[in-house]
């Protein structure tokens, strides 16, 4: 499963395929600290 996404991820430019570990389909629920963090390090490095 993990190749099939990080070809997708390949095929869009800049993305990036943050795989959170010990989390189910709703990771902001399951680790909300960890999902913050990453969205506030992406929004960091966003372009005005």
């Amino acid at each position: 499963m993990r190749n099939r996404w990080c070809y997708s991820v390949a095929a869009i430019a800049d993305s990036q395929l943050i795989w959170i570990e010990e989390s189910g389909h709703v990771p902001h629920f399951d680790q909300p600290q960890v999902v913050a963090n990453h969205l506030l390090s992406f929004m960091q490095h966003v372009e005005h």
